[in-house]
């Protein structure tokens, strides 16, 4: 995932263009929430830091996690919920490749605060510093949210308690709140 995403063509102008059509798309559907939320976030120092940390790693945790979980209890479980993580991140990938789409935080004019950058959280591969360096305008679709979508849907069908299936229906929601709120996606890409 990594590899393909990174030799992704990495066309500034063409991520920029769809970034501002995107943009203009929710704005005309009244749904553009991230401006609201990425100013309230770089107004609360303490929470900022905790959604940047949150953003840079807790998908990477609760995935490996849920497949780990998944192994060990059945392995006919995890082999068909393997096998949908590949595909769904496959076909993100893919779409890498055929639409770059610059975050809100790279969007120049659009007026986001890049919270990692600003906060000096560590997490360098979603800093504005090096969108040289690599292929920062994957945004459309957060995988970010399919991800925790994934978790979800894998921790509901195993959890025999509702507080477990509520704990893992929040992930996802808290995921697409930080995402908007530190400028690293649009609601449009949570939606995709």
């Amino acid at each position: 995932y990594g590899v393909i995403c990174s030799t992704a063509p990495a066309d500034r102008s063409d991520a920029v263009r769809h970034a501002w059509e995107v943009i203009s798309f929710e704005r005309r559907a009244g749904f553009a929430v991230e401006p609201f939320l990425n100013t309230w976030l770089v107004a609360h120092p303490l929470l900022a830091l905790l959604a940047n940390y949150f953003y840079t790693t807790v998908f990477a945790l609760t995935t490996l996690g849920t497949l780990v979980l998944l192994w060990w209890r059945d392995r006919r479980v995890y082999s068909f919920h393997r096998s949908v993580l590949f595909i769904m991140t496959a076909g993100a990938a893919l779409t890498y490749w055929l639409y770059p789409l610059a975050p809100p935080r790279l969007v120049p004019g659009a007026g986001f605060v890049d919270t990692v950058s600003v906060f000096g959280t560590w997490g360098g591969a979603y800093t504005s510093t090096t969108a040289e360096v690599a292929n920062v305008y994957g945004a459309m679709p957060s995988m970010h949210t399919g991800w925790s979508l994934w978790v979800a849907v894998c921790l509901c069908a195993i959890s025999t308690k509702w507080w477990q299936r509520v704990l893992a229906v929040s992930l996802p929601v808290v995921t697409i709140l930080v995402i908007m709120a530190t400028g690293n996606h649009y609601a449009l890409d949570a939606m995709a």
